[in-house]
């Protein structure tokens, strides 16, 4: 932490003093006084759990900890048992506010520390007054006669400023209801009532006990437990790069096995299909894989089937996937739903990137089910299972029943996970869609391109997602009459889908038929026959020949032949 720091302030002779001074003085029991000083432990630890800076999150771990078992003491020593009403006022950001807003009833969870005051006024202050940011005035009612979930401390004695602020500390992880959102005046504060929940709320218990289930049943370890944890923040990058550091120093042989499969999980996510196969490699050929539980091996044939997705094996990925789901069912005496869930679903990915429809919407159609069995409605397994089986419905022409499951998923994956990650691309595409039919061309562009920005950022460049992305501007480009852009848009689908997808892949042949719309429509007449009979070459392929696609290609093709006719007439005359 201290090298960290030292590193970060190099520049700062006076934050280096004080940085000598806390490494000189520092104990463990005066975490909360440190952290109250408006000093580099503050400015650090507020700004990363902001942020979700993991990368100044990890070093400062200890302290953040050291602050959290200090309240946790505290709180424990804690005699009122009377009600408490406490205030928080905080600028915030004009989007964070909108979520609360749009919320009442729903929880909330702070993920930092929160400093609260039992003098109204005093927390008033501390809203501030700045463009783009709401005054919110937090007033929390906290029932000490019943176990909450709320964790937190008077630090009047604790505290760098003494009494003067009737300053308490709430640690990081509790819970709220929230039971109303009002701005009284005007020109004011808005309030937003929250209450400590019960430790037995049926809402919380579900979602803690999913969480706490997937990141250390399907790890075997702590560290591989954040691994995976930070893999469902969209965080793959520097979760990597924290399991490669303390890879460095393990010894353990069987400690070092789980972190080499949680590594070839990550690399496979981030598209670096050599390093995730040379880690699973090492899992393979370690003598310790003799001693780990049946769950796991199951965990593992799923990983390697992930890979090999990646790398376009379709037919091994299968294998791969279908022994893992046939360990979970017939090996593990108490076998995961969950996983059962996640199996199937990949199980669907792959039959869908085969091109096989039917075989990937029964398997959807099953991981949604088991999904919803053990997981809240909010869970990201449970929106990414809904938004496959959408998906599956709108390639078999059930438009209906891609739109009905759209409709109930799409506001919960916008609601329920940060603005950054990457399951709100389907909200910015399905929202863009939505303003599209609407004709306003400018919101369908904004929502489109934060989907491309995400996109760009969570994936490689010629990940077939992507070319959806592509699709959907060069539609809304043509929609606008801007045909050249349009071109480019499609273009670009094109080629991401040619190098990622099938050859007879029902996107491919949709976006011949995009271009040929184009292309009409641009007077290149032989440009759009060409696309057209390249789209309808590819469907009888692969859907009967009574499907409405066939008739309505046909008719293209009809059309533009009958205007060769005309010109090819008009220049003999």
């Amino acid at each position: 932490m201290i090298e960290f720091c030292l590193i970060c302030y190099m520049n700062d002779g006076h934050m280096i003093k004080k940085i000598d001074e806390f490494e000189r003085d520092y104990r463990s029991q005066a975490a909360i006084h440190w952290y109250t000083k408006n000093t580099f432990p503050f400015q650090m630890v507020n700004a990363a759990l902001r942020t979700h800076d993991l990368s100044t999150l990890y070093p400062m771990r200890v302290f953040i900890q050291d602050v959290h078992k200090q309240i946790v003491q505290l709180h424990a020593n804690l005699r009122q048992t009377q009600p408490l009403t406490l205030y928080r006022g905080v600028p915030m950001p004009i989007e964070e506010f909108e979520r609360i807003k749009s919320n009442p009833g729903g929880l909330l969870s702070n993920n930092s520390f929160w400093s609260t005051s039992a003098d109204k006024t005093v927390a008033q202050l501390f809203s501030g007054n700045y463009d783009g940011a709401v005054e919110v005035l937090f007033v929390i009612n906290v029932d000490r006669s019943v176990r909450t979930t709320a964790v937190f401390a008077n630090i009047e004695e604790e505290s760098q400023f003494g009494d003067n602020e009737k300053e308490y500390l709430f640690t990081m992880g509790s819970i709220f209801r929230i039971e109303s959102i009002e701005k009284p005046d005007t020109n004011g504060f808005w309030y937003v009532n929250l209450r400590s929940t019960n430790d037995n709320d049926p809402q919380l218990t579900v979602l803690k006990a999913s969480i706490r289930s997937a990141v250390t049943r399907d790890s075997g370890s702590h560290i591989c437990g954040l691994g995976l944890l930070m893999m469902y923040m969209d965080e793959h990058e520097l979760a990597a790069q924290i399991l490669e550091t303390i890879i460095e120093r393990e010894t353990n042989s069987l400690e070092r096995m789980k972190i080499q499969w949680t590594l070839g999980l990550l690399y496979t996510k981030l598209s670096k299909k050599q390093q995730a196969l040379m880690n699973y490699d090492k899992v393979v050929k370690n003598p310790a894989l003799r001693f780990i539980p049946t769950s796991l091996i199951a965990i593992l044939y799923h990983g390697l089937g992930d890979l090999c997705i990646n790398l376009e094996k379709f037919d091994l990925a299968l294998i791969n996937m279908e022994i893992a789901l046939h360990v979970e069912i017939l090996c593990v005496p108490y076998h995961s739903e969950e996983n059962l869930a996640r199996y199937c679903r990949d199980i669907g990915l792959i039959y869908e990137r085969k091109g096989h429809f039917k075989d990937a919407l029964s398997f959807y159609q099953i991981g949604l089910e088991k999904a919803e069995k053990c997981y809240p409605s909010q869970h990201p397994l449970v929106n990414r299972c809904a938004l496959d089986l959408a998906r599956i419905y709108g390639y078999l022409g059930q438009e209906q029943h891609a739109e009905s499951i759209l409709q109930r998923h799409v506001p919960t994956i916008h609601d329920s996970l940060p603005p950054n990650h990457s399951m709100q691309i389907p909200y910015h595409m399905y929202t863009g869609h939505s303003l599209l039919k609407q004709g306003d061309f400018s919101g369908a562009h904004a929502h489109f391109q934060s989907a491309l920005t995400l996109d760009l950022g969570h994936r490689e460049a010629n990940h077939p997602g992507g070319s959806f992305i592509h699709s959907a501007i060069g539609m809304a480009f043509g929609r606008e009459g801007r045909y050249n852009e349009a071109l480019d848009a499609f273009t670009t689908a094109l080629q991401v889908q040619m190098a990622t997808l099938a050859p007879e892949h029902p996107d491919i042949a949709s976006t011949y038929i995009e271009l040929g719309k184009i292309f009409e429509l641009l007077g290149n007449v032989s440009e759009a026959l060409f696309n057209y009979e390249r789209g309808m070459d590819i469907y009888l392929k692969i859907v009967p020949p009574t499907d409405p696609i066939i008739a309505q290609t046909e008719q293209h093709i009809r059309r533009l032949y009958k205007k060769l006719d005309h010109y090819h007439a008009s220049q003999s005359m």
